[in-house]
């Protein structure tokens, strides 16, 4: 006999103790991540700096650093390390979360999250319709950005090292600079 779960929502989200870690629903389940270790943490800064440089002097829209829920669906709850969202949809952010996709998503892989964010989480940005999803991993040092194109996160092409982001036009990084100067 098959035992019926009951899917989660933002509202169980509310109950949940404030721990110090990272807890996310995805297609109704719970996940919980521990602390970020302070390498995450670290190249979570640069990319936050880079972001934040980039879009407010151009008044492009508004940049968060996790924590910061961001409701795609009903049942999927989740916590970027870093959001972005375009002037024009500034009408997606709620005083509690961000209600909806945003236009660019970061996430830096961690041991405990590294299948989620490669997996359900990158599935249900494609799902949702998020048009830009950077991967940065700092165990690896590499760094990818994905774009949304016929439903699917493709990865954006390399030109010697740098690439360009499309949402944030003009924008080129330099991957081996973003892991420069990081603490080991």
């Amino acid at each position: 006999m098959a035992v019926a779960r009951r899917l989660l929502t933002y509202e169980d989200l509310l109950d949940i103790p404030d721990d110090d870690r990272r807890y996310e629903i995805i297609e109704g389940a719970l996940y919980v991540s521990p602390t970020p270790a302070v390498r995450h943490q670290d190249l979570r800064t640069v990319l936050l700096l880079l972001i934040g440089n980039w879009v407010v002097p151009r008044g492009l829209g508004k940049v968060f650093g996790a924590p910061v829920d961001v409701e795609l669906a009903r049942h999927t709850i989740v916590e970027p390390d870093i959001v972005f969202i375009r002037r024009e949809r500034r009408g997606i952010i709620t005083e509690q979360r961000i209600m909806g996709a945003p236009d660019l998503v970061v996430e830096i892989l961690s041991p405990s999250t590294r299948n989620v964010d490669l997996g359900s989480k990158l599935e249900r940005y494609a799902t949702a319709g998020v048009p830009e999803y950077w991967i940065a991993d700092p165990e690896n040092e590499t760094f990818r950005i994905l774009v949304l194109r016929n439903g699917r996160c493709e990865p954006q092409a390399e030109d010697e090292g740098n690439v360009r982001s499309i949402v944030l036009p003009g924008l080129v990084i330099e991957i081996a600079a973003l892991f420069r100067g990081l603490v080991p």
